[in-house]
């Protein structure tokens, strides 16, 4: 069963994930493998190893896959592949850590490898994480879309947070991004959630 502790997670990184949730993303993991059009997809085969990690999960292990698949680096098109795989998922520990190996190796990450693990903090709701990755992309100089956008904006609603949600929409409106019903349906959720109408 693939499990998670905190010690096993990059340092800055704080979701409090149960024995059950990592127990979904070992399932749901296999799921979208079994899926897959060749059975010998490396992709494919990387995924499901990294779904099969044994508890605790290391950094280290994660790297050592990763290197012993892309010996000679990775191009941008499979790591998108490899993070979206993670985020359908729903495996936000996982595709961190992946995305932490691109950083280490000063592999190319643009805004797909970002949405996609952005995408995984709105499917588990954690609002936090996926801030901190919007602020990693405006470092890295990596521009935002309106779909990585309204995906950290929903994250914010699922957890009530209509101040960062709201926050979000202004910084959409204010950008080149613009944003569209969906954000502002987000993000008045949030504020119906919690009450906050003025």
């Amino acid at each position: 069963m693939l499990c998670l502790t905190r010690a096993s997670l990059p340092s800055d990184f704080s979701p409090a994930y149960t024995q059950r949730q990592c127990y979904k993303s070992h399932h749901k993991l296999a799921r979208v493998e079994s899926r897959s059009l060749l059975k010998d997809d490396p992709i494919s085969s990387v995924v499901e190893t990294l779904g099969c990690l044994q508890a605790p999960l290391q950094s280290d292990q994660v790297f050592a896959i990763l290197g012993q698949a892309f010996p000679n680096g990775i191009d941008a098109r499979t790591s998108t592949l490899v993070l979206s795989r993670l985020a359908k998922a729903r495996a936000l520990h996982i595709a961190l850590v992946v995305l932490s190996w691109h950083q280490m190796n000063a592999y190319e990450l643009n805004n797909y490898h970002y949405g996609a693990v952005v995408d995984a903090c709105a499917q588990t709701s954690t609002w936090k994480q996926a801030l901190k990755l919007l602020n990693q992309m405006a470092q890295g100089k990596v521009k935002s879309d309106m779909i990585i956008s309204s995906a950290a904006i929903s994250a914010c609603e699922k957890c009530s947070q209509w101040g960062k949600a709201l926050l979000l929409v202004s910084l959409m409106e204010q950008s080149e991004i613009g944003f569209d019903t969906a954000s502002c349906s987000a993000a008045i959720s949030a504020c119906e959630k919690v009450g906050e109408w003025e």
